[in-house]
């Protein structure tokens, strides 16, 4: 199969993403116009479907991809394993999502929608063995696509189903319906791409398959905890009406993002080959991307922080005024989590995946730690604090461990010009009170102007930049 680049690859993959993350952007906005709540009682339910889009693998997909990358002759005594897998973890998955619905201290609507979600649990396993195998061939495009076409799908039939009959639950039926039939597409493509090996499982394999468990399962639910224990936290403690107002800040983190999430999982091939070429070579391609994430992400940041107030009001309307300071507080997260990323990549392509494994441990206890007390006593800004600490202490933890097992590096060297012009865009947006959109031209003017003067716009730089891009898996990158 004729490999596609990893800029055709990230640039479909975005492209679908962006068109999904706007008809989802599209249904949430509609769910919050009728009901605060009916937002909150949403949004639950939807974090447990995300959960539940990687659980089934419980974060072997790292492990498909780096394998098959390495060893497409075993491509089907991998993906055999993985099906094997997948099939015995779901049953456990499908468990805790009844006793959580039965026992938990969700609402009715939102235990009703774990039942839901337990119909969807098989065929989710199946596309993400599916998923891996496609990103491992280098095909992140058809992934995207496929991905994306599911998500834009699913959206315009709960959409219409939702203006029919106001019911979020009717919404996740829908969900369901499209996951199932998403799998003939997917099953069709990787036939000719597993065409090595033999079917079956060999007993060998299955034990190394099973040994790498622990380690990448570990890494995968840390992570999940992370991410999304205090949107499940809040519901728990304070109600559907304190999910909908913390769901906004899901929403602006998840549309921030589609390009770096994008871009990871299809640096996943290149990054492996580097690493297994030379350490130096893994470390100025991690440098280079951080810098290039960092140059796009850094100026949305600060704008989303400061104009918070004006942003919500606009979209959401006044009556989300409780999501303005939660907004402001967290938004910083898109681009740790960002960093965090690139880095968790790069440490599972080097298999330090024990490291990896370490440095979500301490964060996503730090963060459990603050979530019930802060929660108590501050409400939900307690969790948005809370979720900022967390992820504080994630990036701190994952730089020191970077650099003490795998290499040396310098960030503030790679990304100290766009600090630098983003501190003064800032202060300019801090101290003037212009309405939202002349304050989106200056902002992109002063960023842009002070990259120009500080030598960041020239065109070798912009060369430098996206030099991660190039299909030469073992030229260096300069850092």
């Amino acid at each position: 199969m004729k490999e596609k680049g990893l800029l055709q690859s990230s640039f479909l993959m975005v492209t679908a993403r962006i068109l999904s993350a706007g008809g989802s952007f599209v249904l949430f906005w509609i769910i919050s116009q009728n009901n605060v709540a009916q937002l909150g009682a949403f949004r639950t339910i939807f974090i447990f479907f995300l959960v539940c889009d990687f659980i089934p693998l419980l974060g072997m997909h790292q492990y498909i991809i780096r394998e098959i990358s390495l060893r497409p002759h075993q491509g089907r005594e991998i993906f055999s394993s993985a099906l094997l897998f997948t099939g015995l973890t779901g049953l456990f998955v499908i468990s805790a999502l009844v006793a959580t619905a039965l026992w938990g201290n969700y609402s009715q609507e939102v235990s009703s929608g774990l039942f839901i979600i337990a119909l969807s649990i098989p065929a989710t396993g199946i596309v993400l063995c599916c998923q891996s195998v496609l990103v491992a061939a280098g095909d992140g495009a058809s992934f995207g696509l496929y991905q994306g076409g599911e998500v834009i799908i699913r959206t315009l039939i709960s959409l219409i189903v939702f203006l029919v009959t106001p019911d979020i639950l009717s919404i996740f039926y829908c969900f369901i319906l499209v996951r199932w039939l998403s799998l003939l597409p997917y099953l069709k493509k990787i036939q000719p791409i597993l065409s090595h090996g033999k079917w079956g499982y060999d007993l060998a394999f299955t034990r190394e398959f099973l040994h790498q468990v622990p380690a990448f399962a570990g890494i995968l639910l840390f992570f999940l905890c992370l991410r999304f224990s205090p949107q499940l936290m809040v519901p728990l403690m304070r109600g559907d009406v304190s999910a909908g107002y913390f769901a906004i800040i899901y929403q602006f983190l998840d549309l921030l993002l589609l390009i770096p999430t994008a871009l990871t999982i299809n640096l996943m091939p290149m990054l492996t080959s580097r690493a297994h070429h030379s350490i130096d070579e893994l470390t100025a391609t991690l440098m280079q991307t951080m810098k290039l994430m960092t140059a796009l992400l850094l100026p949305t940041v600060l704008f989303v922080s400061i104009k918070a107030k004006p942003i919500i009001e606009f979209i959401f309307g006044p009556k989300y005024e409780p999501a303005e300071v939660l907004l402001s507080i967290t938004i910083g997260a898109a681009l740790i989590m960002t960093w965090d990323l690139i880095f968790s990549t790069a440490m599972i392509a080097a298999k330090k995946q024990k490291t990896d494994l370490l440095t979500l441990a301490i964060s996503s206890g730090t963060m459990v730690l603050l979530l019930y007390p802060l929660i108590l006593y501050y409400d939900i800004k307690g969790a948005a604090i809370a979720f900022m600490a967390g992820s504080t202490v994630l990036i701190l933890t994952r730089f020191l461990l970077f650099s003490i097992t795998i290499s040396r590096f310098n960030p503030i060297r790679a990304t100290w010009r766009y600090f630098l012009a983003g501190s003064g865009m800032a202060m300019v947006l801090f101290f003037t009170n212009q309405n939202l959109f002349l304050s989106i031209v200056m902002a992109i003017g002063f960023y842009g102007g002070i990259l120009f003067l500080l030598g960041s716009l020239k065109q070798a730089e912009i060369n430098d930049l996206l030099i991660i891009f190039k299909k030469e898996e073992s030229s260096k990158v300069a850092i």
